[in-house]
């Protein structure tokens, strides 16, 4: 389990899609179904010891869709799939149009 799973909470990774999933600890007759693509088969992650990591960064990725609204929604919709359960990323802004090329002086 790397550093950054134990600090967000990530208990589980599914063995189907790799998408992973804070879950508290199940009792005998519970079981996990993935967010994702909803496979059965979820298995829990084990701590593995390892050096002591550097200091974590923000980091912050632009996307740019080209084509309509209904095309840049569904981009935020799936990354908000992938992301929902582990804590590790988060959408701080949407801006629509070319943001870039305005700030730029373009037209």
């Amino acid at each position: 389990m790397s550093p950054q799973a134990m600090l967000s909470g990530v208990t589980h990774q599914c063995r189907n899609c790799g998408h992973h999933l804070c879950r508290r600890p199940l009792t005998a007759d519970e079981f996990i179904a993935c967010s994702v693509c909803h496979s059965l088969d979820v298995e829990p992650l084990q701590l593995v010891e390892q050096p002591a990591p550097g200091p974590f960064h923000d980091t912050t990725v632009v996307f740019r869709v080209a084509g309509s609204r209904n095309d840049a929604a569904g981009l935020i919709k799936t990354l908000d799939l992938l992301f929902k359960d582990d804590g590790l990323a988060e959408i701080v802004a949407i801006e629509s149009g070319n943001q870039l090329q305005q700030r730029a002086g373009g037209q």
